[in-house]
């Protein structure tokens, strides 16, 4: 990545330059406090919208004007970009009212967006771009005087090493989601048992055993008092063909037994229709029952296919509406993130670089192709979730037109029940009219007894009519009540055997809750290995980024250094620093004497950059190396020995190099230079020459 123009307008002390910047070494030379720095400072300004010198947003405008404009070109392969930003004072206050990222798809803006970009560009943040390419004056000692956990810290996170850590988190969290799943299933398992154990197939097997020969037993007693109510009706016929053997009282008695007889088949009717009623209602109260068990069935499955589904179960027009869009949205977004991979990877399969589409040497590593794969896994998963989502809601809202169904069928039922009701109450005031019209002819027939001179006869056999009337009332009374108990046994059975069955799919359902156990048991311990394995790979990483770090710092120092008086120096696992003497004593580099410890910033910040580079070659071009005044502390031999390590950072491949220098020494050592003066009577920065 190099720069290629700046452009400022009321930046700092400049009221208005615009530089070309180079290949190769560039010196930016000037006095002190000529606005050297600041040219650097705009173009990491222009990148991230920070002030590097952790000032405010409003110190930026040059004084007393209102409004500061800063624009960078900068390219990265063939690809060119173009960042704006313009910072204007409202009220007292600097605000950001443009901001806009050119690049060769379209172009971006808002401060947000152009910050995420910038990132993804570059592949780093702004911390990242001032810890390993952006060496600021002031921040010359800032690795060697960091502990070595910031240290750890920032070496990992510029080597990319923390996003391991944050995949085991990740692990880490599915696995207590699991973990909690399967305490959820334990439980459902012991319910599933404590369920079981309370009730027993035998035992209800038995029970409608018992059931079937009771009923078998009432039958028999049914069929016997069915015998005897005949014998009883021929008893009492007879005894009426004997009645209507006698004279013209016996002609009239026997009109009244017309009449009595057509008011018995009359009672017959209405006791038959007073049967079919109390039969009908019997139905239609079980039928109700039935269909009320039914109901809470359904309403038992509909809790269960919600409960399965989750809290965002659609089962209304509105919800499923919204997850069919989301379905449609997902599956948008994944074909998209599946053309992207699979022209990335055909990229990378005929050698070229996925961000420019040139040849390149060897086989690239592509930092985030594993993570766009991940999130097109994620995207599947989520599809496949709400595909489910989807399906147990359609299954819902079936199961819920059912059960509106039903609900109805219930509602048309208690109207007939009512009729039934209705109609049974007007045949029993039929029943009571009948009786009572029969109790008058009885009457009747007695007082024609009376004058008849059979009367005792008469009275006789009108006695053994009432007696057998009585056993008539007696035998039906016992028909009626064993055929209820029938009645009462067959739902009884059915109760037993609708329990047979729900114990057979408890059983069932213990079998498939066991299955699943014995899967989530599986998948925690294989989400403990991948968790393990984040960490090892991890650890293995960063040992071997330490030892090629450990040999690129020695190089460099050797490289720079000019004394004898060390030998190497050591970086070990937990990040801490030595520099060893040549009669093997060991010093904290804070020991070093200022101008030692800046030779050691140097060689360690360039170490770290020749690092990323073979990290980070064809997947991620690094930045500019910036140095800004680099040879504060040095003396007059060892900035001739930084220009031998500018050399050597552009012999492996840095293609531009940026430095920041008052040192007439160091202008040898720059392949072009930008010089820049203050005007003393304005007080206002120029490029003189570039």
């Amino acid at each position: 990545m190099k720069f290629n123009r700046l452009q400022l307008r009321n930046f700092k002390p400049y009221k208005e330059v615009k530089v070309n910047f180079k290949d190769g070494v560039t010196i930016i030379y000037g006095p002190n406090g000529s606005g050297k720095s600041t040219l650097l400072e705009a173009c990491f300004f222009a990148l991230y919208g920070k002030v590097s010198s952790r000032g405010n947003l409003d110190e930026i405008i040059t004084k007393g004007e209102k409004k500061a404009q800063i624009s960078l070109t900068f390219s990265q392969g063939e690809k060119l970009f173009h960042v704006e930003r313009e910072i204007t004072m409202r009220g007292g206050a600097a605000v950001t009212t443009k901001c806009t990222l050119e690049t060769p798809k379209d172009v971006i803006s808002g401060s947000g967006p152009v910050g995420k970009e910038i990132e993804k560009i570059l592949n780093m943040s702004s911390e990242d771009f001032v810890s390993c390419a952006y060496v600021r004056q002031g921040d010359i000692n800032k690795l060697i005087e960091a502990t070595p956990t910031e240290r750890q810290a920032l070496i990992d996170g510029l080597l990319q090493l923390g996003l391991l850590k944050k995949y085991g988190d990740r692990v880490s969290i599915s696995r207590r989601a699991v973990v909690e799943i399967a305490t959820e299933q334990k439980g459902a398992i012991e319910e599933l048992n404590n369920q079981l154990n309370q009730r027993s197939k035998e035992d209800l097997s038995r029970g409608i055993r018992e059931l079937e020969e009771e009923g078998n037993k009432i039958d028999k007693e049914i069929s016997q008092l069915e015998k005897n109510l005949e014998k009883k009706q021929n008893e009492v016929k007879t005894l009426k063909e004997i009645i209507d053997s006698h004279g013209e009282a016996q002609r009239e008695m026997e009109d009244l037994e017309i009449d009595m007889k057509k008011l018995s088949e009359d009672l017959s009717e209405l006791k038959i229709s007073a049967s079919k009623i109390v039969e009908g209602i019997t139905k239609e109260r079980q039928e109700i029952q039935e269909k009320e068990k039914e109901k809470r069935g359904l309403q038992e499955e509909i809790d269960g296919l919600l409960e399965k589904g989750g809290e965002e179960t659609p089962y209304e027009l509105s919800q499923m509406d919204s997850i069919i869009d989301k379905i449609t949205n997902l599956r948008i977004e994944i074909k998209t993130n599946q053309n992207g991979i699979e022209k990335m990877e055909k990229l990378i399969e005929e050698g070229k670089c996925p961000e420019c589409g040139k040849e390149i040497e060897g086989a690239p590593r592509i930092s985030s192709l594993e993570e766009d794969k991940k999130i097109l896994s994620e995207k599947n998963r989520l599809l496949e979730e709400m595909d489910k989502k989807w399906k147990v809601g359609n299954e819902v809202t079936e199961k819920l037109k059912l059960y509106g169904n039903i609900g109805s069928e219930i509602n048309l039922s208690r109207a007939q029940l009512d009729t039934l009701d209705s109609g049974e109450k007007i045949v029993n005031d039929g029943i009571r009219d009948k009786l009572d019209l029969l109790t008058k002819n009885q009457t009747k027939l007695k007082n024609l007894e009376e004058n008849s001179s059979e009367k005792s006869d008469l009275k006789d056999i009108e006695n053994k009519i009432k007696l057998a009337d009585v056993g008539l009332k007696s035998i039906e009374d016992g028909l009626e009540i064993s055929k209820k108990k029938k009645e009462e046994i067959g739902v009884e059975k059915i109760q037993k055997e609708l329990e047979k069955k729900e114990l057979k799919k408890l059983n069932e359902r213990l079998e498939i809750l066991e299955e699943d156990k014995k899967n989530i048991e599986l998948v925690i311990d294989e989400s403990e290995k991948l968790k393990k394995f984040y960490e090892e790979l991890r650890v293995e990483l960063r040992q071997r980024n330490l030892n090629r770090l450990e040999v690129l710092l020695n190089n460099t120092f050797q490289i720079i250094y000019q004394n004898d008086a060390y030998s190497q120096i050591e970086l070990d696992e937990s990040y801490d620093l030595l520099v060893y003497q040549k009669d093997g004593e060991s010093l904290n580099p804070r020991q070093l004497s200022g101008g030692e410890r800046a030779l050691f910033n140097l060689s360690l910040r360039s170490a770290i950059y020749r690092l990323l580079i073979e990290g980070t070659q064809g997947i991620a071009p690094m930045p500019p190396l910036i140095l800004d005044e680099p040879t504060v502390f040095l003396d007059g031999g060892h900035v001739s020995k930084l220009g031998e390590l500018i050399s050597s950072m552009q012999e492996i491949g840095v293609e531009q190099i940026l430095i920041v220098s008052h040192d007439d020494e160091l202008l040898g050592s720059g392949g072009s230079i930008i010089t820049v003066e203050k005007e003393p009577t304005s007080n206002r920065s120029e490029v003189i020459a570039h």
